[in-house]
């Protein structure tokens, strides 16, 4: 039976390496930003095959509701296949 491992990120902004403006009382001006991600993080381990679609929903739908009611919400998700086999 194929295992997979549910991850997630989040997207987030850093100030750009090459900025040549100021920084005005801890922030830098909105061209200086660009977008990027953390690393990826595991979520649930050992997911079989037949769960994974169910469990990534869930996860896109709660980071949904935390987006609807003011939280940052900005994660993704994402199934990988185990490499080696459990039985």
């Amino acid at each position: 039976m194929k295992m997979y491992t549910i991850e997630q990120r989040d997207k987030t902004l850093v100030p750009t390496a090459g900025s040549q403006r100021r920084c005005y009382d801890g922030c830098f001006h909105p061209d200086d930003w660009e977008k990027s991600y953390t690393p990826w993080e595991s979520l649930c381990l050992y997911v079989p095959e037949d769960e994974v679609e169910r469990k990534l929903t869930y996860w896109r739908e709660l980071n949904a509701y935390s987006k609807s009611v003011g939280g940052k919400g900005s994660s993704e998700y994402r199934a990988v296949l185990n490499k080696e086999k459990v039985t």
